[in-house]
């Protein structure tokens, strides 16, 4: 086949599928082209003729300045409520907080503690650990599943620090020395 024949297969072709495309096929299914004629052009017809439609107000009953605009605000003295978990970390508590560790080089000097509703993550240089915490009044239980157990803390927010102390029995996992003494501050 030579490159003049191949060409002019390749157009029939072409041709052949541009006039299936502007009808229906042998099926009754509508082509690209037959949809842009039966469903698009009646839907444009419509919308159009919608548009034409007056409005319901007109430009007699639009207030044309300021002082003909009514505006009343009323005030509402509850504030939105948030149902929180019963053993849900506080308001005070939740947040992030940030901490510097003596006695360890950087980047592990550096900590960070992020307290939701009933979860916990801390990070301190490349390492992180996380999983969830139960607040009941000043006692704080953390637990995860690397490190059996639940580990218990007494907590104090005073301002913007934070300040954990190690109850009995002790935490042998690597929170203890994240959180035992330690005050963090928020932000």
């Amino acid at each position: 086949m030579s490159a003049v024949s191949f060409h002019l297969d390749r157009s029939r072709v072409r041709n052949d599928h541009r006039r299936q495309t502007h009808r229906e096929d042998q099926r009754g299914r509508v082509t690209r082209s037959a949809w842009a004629t039966k469903v698009l052009a009646p839907l444009l017809t419509a919308l159009a003729a919608c548009a034409a439609q007056p409005a319901a107000t007109t430009v007699a009953d639009t207030p044309t300045t300021l002082s003909q605009v009514s505006t009343t605000i009323v005030p509402t003295t509850e504030a939105p409520t948030t149902t929180l978990a019963p053993d849900a970390a506080p308001p005070e508590m939740s947040g992030r907080w940030r901490a510097e560790l003596e006695g360890f080089e950087p980047p592990m000097d550096r900590v960070s503690l992020s307290l939701t509703d009933t979860n916990y993550a801390v990070s301190w240089g490349p390492e992180s650990q996380g999983g969830t915490i139960s607040v009941t009044a000043d006692m704080i239980t953390f637990s995860m599943y690397v490190c059996e157990g639940v580990w218990t803390y007494r907590w104090v927010v005073e301002g913007d620090t934070l300040t954990f102390t190690a109850l009995e029995p002790i935490d042998p996992c690597t929170r203890r020395v994240l959180l035992d003494g330690v005050t963090y501050t928020r932000g």
